[in-house]
């Protein structure tokens, strides 16, 4: 499912290597944690699965997709296929979690007839149904990772 050959990083301002001739591979269903101290590339990595970054040598791979390879519109659309939390949650803070649910679903063109019963699955799916009226500010941190789960 994910493929890093040989892949390395570095930063051209400041030639710092964020990352050194990794090689690993997660299988379809496997459950990986990556941990390790700070700065220890963590964040670099997942930059990489996200295409936020590219590497300056070897390849990342999802779905047997060559990352590099991808143009345009398809980056986005690689992107629609990853979950991934944030630890800032990236919440609109603008919008009640109902609307935040409900926007993802619009961006990825889901029919609006369907956001309603999805976003009051997904929420009871994490015992947030009840606060879906409110605003960001008002969850805790873990509400507001369920949320973005």
């Amino acid at each position: 499912m994910i493929a890093f050959h040989r892949v390395g990083l570095e930063y051209p301002r400041t030639g710092t290597k964020a990352l050194y001739n990794v090689s690993l591979e997660v299988k379809k269903g496997e459950f990986v944690y990556v941990v390790g101290h700070s700065g220890a590339g963590k964040s670099t990595l997942l930059a990489l699965i996200l295409r936020r970054l590219l590497p300056t040598q070897g390849a990342v791979y999802f779905a047997g997709q060559n990352l590099r390879l991808l143009k345009g519109d398809q980056v986005a659309l690689h992107r629609r296929r990853i979950g991934m939390v944030f630890q800032d949650h990236r919440l609109l803070s603008d919008m009640t979690v109902e609307e935040n649910l409900a926007f993802v679903l619009r961006v990825q063109g889901v029919p609006q007839r369907e956001w309603g019963e999805r976003v009051f699955t997904a929420l009871r799916r994490v015992g947030l149904a009840h606060k879906k009226r409110a605003f960001p500010e008002e969850l805790s941190v873990g509400e507001a990772q369920r949320v973005a789960l």
